[in-house]
This record gives structure tokens, C-alpha cells and sequence, in this order.
């Protein structure tokens, strides 16, 4: 059994280290770790090549473009996307691949937790955990087995296996995607993605108030 990692890069090196050492130290050790940088101007590939020379360059800096042509160059029987900005718990790619052992299984995702924690960031986990994988998919720490992929063209939107449902990946892949409740990693909120859930927030707020005030005439 080997499983491949896929990593598309550009620019970080603020949390590599952090993901790598994460994925070198499981418990059962990926087979091989594959960068796909999109041409970082920072420290990202100096640090990566610590922790693997299969270093691919793209040049295109797209998230889903750089996923595809990772999966491309991988050789293992399970795929393993993860985040540059996503830490894993020891154990992660251990309970995740005990998923498969029901053979209707062709993909596993988990929870994920803040990384940079505040209420905010926490309510956007939060939120994001309900919705998975019914509604959306983070591929910050996504696997599948190869052999259940029917097509090319698996990744679609900026870091999301489908951004508005999953029927386009389940199109894709012959089997059921599970989340795997015993398993949270770790993952950056960025800055836009707070403010789109302060956002929503205040907008559920005010659509609650204007709905209570025509209530109360």
C-alpha cells in the first residue's frame, strides 16, 4: 500500500515545515511527498527539499491546476491532498485508511480545527465541519484510491473538490466519500475567509432582526 501526497505551493513558507514534519512523522509514512510550487519567491522549496526532492514546477498558480498535475506525477495506490498550511496529527493518514476497509469507500476527508485560532477562525471550522462533505470539500486533507478515479479532471475550483456541491466529484469517483469524526487537523484561516464569515454572519443578524420586526407588527 503507498500513498502519495500532493502539495501545491507558492509562497509557503511560513507553514511547510509545520506540514511536512507533521507527514513524516505518521505513523504509516507516505511513500512519497510531491510539491507542486508555482514559482514562490520565498524560502517554500529550499525548506521543502528538507523532507522530499520530488519537487515539480507549475506554471500555472492555480490550486486545482497544481493538484491535478501533482496526481499526474504520483505513483502510489492512495492519494493523499493536503494543504501547505494544513498540520496532521500523527495518527491522521493511519485512521483515515482504515476507512477503505469497507470497499464502497473511495475517498475520506476529516474535520478540521484553527490553526490560527480566534472566534472567528472557530466559527468558520466550525460551519465548514457541518457542511463536509455533504455541501462542500476541503482538499486541505483529502484521500482517495487511485483505482476509484473514472476521469481526469478531478479538482475543479481554488482549493475545492466541488465549491458549491459534491455531485460533480461523485461523478468522478466510483464509491462513497466519508468524513472521518475521529480525525481534526489542523489548517490557517486566511484573512478573506474571516472576513467572508464575519460577512455572513452579520448578515444572518440582520436578515433575523428584519424578519423578528415584521413578526412583531
Amino acid at each position: 500500500m503507498r500513498i502519495s501526497v500532493v502539495i501545491p505551493t507558492l509562497n509557503e513558507e511560513r507553514f511547510i515545515e509545520l506540514c511536512l514534519s507533521s507527514l513524516v512523522a505518521q505513523t504509516v509514512k507516505p511513500f512519497e511527498i510531491i510539491i507542486v510550487d508555482a514559482g514562490s519567491t520565498d524560502r517554500t522549496v529550499e525548506l521543502a527539499r528538507k523532507y522530499t526532492d520530488k519537487i515539480i514546477y507549475s506554471s500555472v498558480a492555480n490550486v486545482a491546476f497544481q493538484r491535478e498535475l501533482g496526481v499526474s506525477h504520483a505513483s502510489g495506490d492512495y492519494i493523499l491532498l493536503a494543504d501547505a498550511d494544513t498540520v496532521f496529527p500523527s495518527d491522521a493518514v493511519e485512521r483515515m485508511l482504515e476507512n477503505f476497509s469497507d470497499p464502497s469507500v473511495a475517498a475520506v476527508t476529516v474535520n478540521i480545527q484553527p490553526l490560527n485560532r480566534n472566534p472567528i477562525t472557530a466559527l468558520n471550522c466550525w460551519v465548514r465541519n457541518l457542511a463536509t462533505p455533504w455541501l462542500t470539500q476541503r482538499a486541505c486533507a483529502f484521500l482517495f484510491k487511485r483505482s476509484m478515479i473514472e476521469q481526469d479532471g478531478l479538482f475543479s475550483v481554488d482549493g475545492y473538490v466541488s465549491k458549491l456541491d459534491i455531485a460533480p466529484l461523485r461523478k468522478r469517483l466510483k464509491g462513497r466519500i466519508v468524513k472521518d469524526e475521529r480525525v481534526s487537523v489542523l489548517t490557517d484561516i486566511p484573512l478573506e475567509q474571516q472576513v467572508e464569515t464575519v460577512a455572513l454572519l452579520a448578515f444572518g443578524l440582520l436578515a433575523g432582526y428584519a424578519f423578528y420586526r415584521l413578526l412583531a407588527r
